[in-house]
């Protein structure tokens, strides 16, 4: 179903990617979708933080393949409350569940924003910003993940944040990716409570515009 109005739930995010024109799907029933709401920022996402999510099924979409470009640019829009180790945006080996990149929540107290990523080795260097950035207070903030292929950058509202230095691996199977959730092995967990917007996931480094695309979003 397409949203047509405040509090509908969400069927579809059509071409969310300009290097990536696929949509995001849900499953059709009304209990995993979340909801549109249209008095934040433009317009948000509101997950439940009990089973809403936003997954491409790598049974029936091509590989996004965020991980594997190597260099891409991920911002989203967030807001919501403390929860430890949750979900916002991640992508994950299909066939055995392991995190190829994921944005989520700390999990010491869940009030600071996460940025993994797989290594060369199948280990993920698990960064959480310095400086205790308090991203999940109930506020609404930017967010953007910077990806070299050899380094990674973490920014709120156009601070950087956290810069984590790692060895690329390859994939050798399709990776799935999904908003508000952690699947592994199509199991998925780790549900994100709370109202993501305004995604963007492009296959090149836009740390030079990076400005005005926290002023775009603003």
């Amino acid at each position: 179903s397409g949203v047509v109005g405040n509090a509908s739930v969400v069927g579809a995010v059509a071409n969310i990617g300009l290097n990536h024109a696929l949509s995001l799907r849900v499953f059709n029933n009304n209990t995993t979708r979340p909801t549109y709401d249209a008095a934040t920022n433009n317009g948000m996402l509101n997950f439940d933080g009990v089973d809403d999510y936003l997954p491409i099924l790598s049974s029936e979409y091509a590989d996004f393949g965020v991980y594997d470009d190597g260099v891409s640019t991920t911002v989203l829009v967030v807001k919501g409350a403390a929860q430890i180790n949750k979900m916002l945006i991640g992508e994950n080996n299909a066939s055995n569940g392991a995190g190829r990149f994921e944005l989520c929540t700390d999990n010491v107290d869940g009030d600071d924003l996460a940025n993994h990523i797989s290594t060369g080795s199948g280990t993920q260097v698990n960064t959480v910003a310095a400086g205790e950035n308090n991203v999940f207070d109930n506020t609404t903030k930017i967010i953007a993940r910077v990806d070299t292929g050899t380094q990674l950058f973490t920014y709120v509202n156009k601070v950087l944040v956290a810069t984590t230095n790692y060895t690329r691996g390859t994939s050798t199977v399709p990776n799935t990716l999904q908003i508000g959730c952690r699947r592994t092995s199509g199991v998925a967990k780790d549900y994100f409570a709370g109202k993501i917007g305004s995604g963007m996931f492009i296959a090149a480094n836009l740390t030079a515009q990076l400005d005005d695309i926290f002023d775009y979003y603003a």
